[in-house]
């Protein structure tokens, strides 16, 4: 089945291998994924001349469900099929967030929220394993470089209900601004200061999905900001 696919999420994992998550016209948010393979970086610059990126619109084949909940959005596609259509002006995006935002975090994956060491839901827990919020507040906890050199950043997040939750950043497009930014050696400080500025805006969007289990925690998924979309009430406007 073709369809044209809103992209929200593109976010980075581990060896540089990368997730993508968008909305179809209606609104049904769809994780394609290929079957028996990875998605790596290069990727996104290999569409025929276009780079996609978050809010970038493509058309692509997908092919049949594979839930494996919390992670129901799951639909097995071919990644060469795939044709950039065009990309949301920063006004469309924001009505696009609005439109399919959650009340809060906890309403998002339809299963009780653990918040022990890390945040997670259990795996074969939930309907879903992507949304979207407003928050309250944001604030930078913990800025600094992981074993491979690339930025590692955790956010203490406040959401609309009030609640309070420390996450990870895997959303691509900051983590290589993020990567920049510890380039400059500034230090601790001034890093923390330059993503709390980044990050102090009128309205801030959050995508928050859930990882995959892995060996260590087989039975676990744990919640990470998928995607980090401020909008000023002044500046360029789409």
């Amino acid at each position: 089945m073709k369809l044209d696919l809103t992209l929200t999420d593109v976010t980075r994992m581990h060896e540089r291998r990368i997730c993508i998550a968008g909305v179809d016209a209606d609104g049904r948010c769809i994780r394609p994924v290929v079957d028996g393979s990875n998605l790596w970086e290069d990727y996104l610059t290999s569409i025929r001349g276009h780079t996609i990126r978050a809010f970038s619109v493509v058309r692509l084949e997908i092919g049949e469900p594979r839930p494996d909940p919390p992670h129901t959005e799951d639909c097995v596609f071919n990644p060469f099929t795939i044709r950039y259509v065009g990309s949301l002006k920063r006004s469309e995006a924001r009505s696009r967030l609005e439109a399919i935002a959650d009340r809060d975090i906890a309403s998002i994956f339809g299963a009780p929220i653990t918040q022990d060491v890390g945040t997670f839901i259990l795996r074969g827990e939930g309907t879903r394993s992507l949304g979207t919020v407003r928050t309250r507040r944001l604030a930078v906890e913990r800025i600094g470089a992981g074993i491979d050199g690339r930025a590692r950043v955790r956010l203490r997040v406040t959401d609309a209900s009030g609640a309070e939750y420390s996450l990870p950043v895997t959303d691509l497009a900051f983590m290589r601004w993020c990567d920049a930014l510890l380039a400059r050696e500034l230090g601790d400080a001034a890093n923390q200061a330059a993503v709390n500025e980044k990050l102090d805006a009128p309205e801030v969007y959050l995508r928050i999905g859930l990882s995959r289990n892995w060996e260590k925690h087989p039975d676990r998924c744990y919640l990470q900001v998928t995607g980090v979309y401020p909008f000023p009430e002044t500046g360029p406007q789409g």
